[in-house]
């Protein structure tokens, strides 16, 4: 007899990759707060999930003023003050003029608070165990990520760090530079694009996403970017096979840059570093359907050969190979 157990289905926000990173951390959000709603509440606690920052920032420092907590939190001023004003009516928090400064307000526990303090102490560790259990060793990890995603944010907006509004003028030089750590994230942003327009991401996609230099680097191979001025408009990658083999890897050029020559530049720069290692053949994998990919290796040389069996990639249904010797 037939299982009617239906089949779990597709989530789509997960296929769309760092385009869905705000909506699902929002998703995840929205799933998390009715379960800490439901916590406080099976304690006998009347608190809202969104007054904790604020409220934990007030105990931890004796008092702030509403300026304060907005650079601390790193929010909206309007936000804290609407959040105070909460607080202040659920008797929690304390509003009063800062004698130094009659513009300002400071912000403190009421006896009221204080007890709510004592009595929530306990359910933060029950929360905080639970949280650790659900993440298990990657907690600390997702907790630097996101620490480092807002530093990083803070440093440079996404605004400013997208290529879409600044296009390449005809003339401006390209420069092809080898791998540099700071710009991990354009190698993930330049191939993530192709792969996902015209295929999905699979598990090696994402393992060389996440770790470049522990895939390509560490075995003695090399990430290069095509920058021009302060843009990463272009990358590639080599990976060793064997003593006298590379793999060419996840080429991606900035969509709106194409046509533009950055993949020849970015070709004839591996083809170079590889004969200079005494490399005595280029292979690549690919798709029929990436044909002006397949224009540009047959432009350099590369000739399709019959598939191995051994190939990295679901979508794979072309390899490609070129002598150097």
């Amino acid at each position: 007899m037939k299982s009617s157990q239906a089949e779990p289905v597709p989530d789509a926000m997960a296929s769309w990759g760092l385009l869905c990173m705000g909506s699902r951390l929002r998703r995840l959000y929205d799933r998390i707060v009715p379960d800490v709603t439901a916590i406080y509440r099976r304690h006998a606690i009347a608190f809202e999930p969104r007054w904790f920052p604020l409220f934990r920032l007030i105990a931890d420092r004796g008092e702030a003023s509403v300026m304060e907590a907005s650079e601390r939190l790193g929010v909206s001023h309007p936000l804290v003050s609407r959040t105070a004003r909460e607080l202040e009516q659920a008797g929690l928090v304390s509003l009063h003029v800062d004698p130094s400064d009659r513009r300002r307000k400071r912000m403190t526990l009421t006896a009221q608070g204080g007890e709510m303090l004592e009595r929530m102490r306990p359910v933060w560790a029950e929360m905080s165990l639970a949280i650790a259990d659900l993440l298990g060793d990657d907690a600390e990890r997702l907790l630097t990520l996101v620490h480092q995603a807002e530093e990083s944010l803070t440093k440079s907006s996404l605004q400013e760090r997208t290529v879409s509004s600044a296009p390449l003028a005809g003339n401006d030089s390209i420069a092809i530079e080898p791998y540099d750590p700071r710009w991990k994230h354009h190698f993930r942003r330049l191939n993530e694009w192709w792969v996902q327009t015209y295929f999905a991401i699979e598990p090696p996609d994402e393992q060389a996403f996440a770790d470049p230099h522990g895939v390509y680097l560490e075995p003695g191979g090399e990430i290069f970017f095509a920058r021009q001025g302060g843009r990463i408009v272009g990358t590639c990658a080599l990976k060793p096979r064997s003593a006298d083999e590379f793999e060419l890897a996840k080429m991606g050029v900035d969509p709106r840059e194409h046509g533009k020559g950055i993949g020849s530049q970015l070709m004839s720069h591996a083809i170079a570093w590889a004969t200079e290692r005494n490399a005595k053949r280029l292979v690549l994998e690919t798709n029929s359907r990436l044909r002006s990919a397949i224009r540009l290796y047959e432009r350099f040389g590369f000739q399709t050969v019959p598939l191995r069996g051994d190939e990295g990639h679901a979508r794979v249904d072309r390899v490609m190979v070129k002598r150097l010797d």
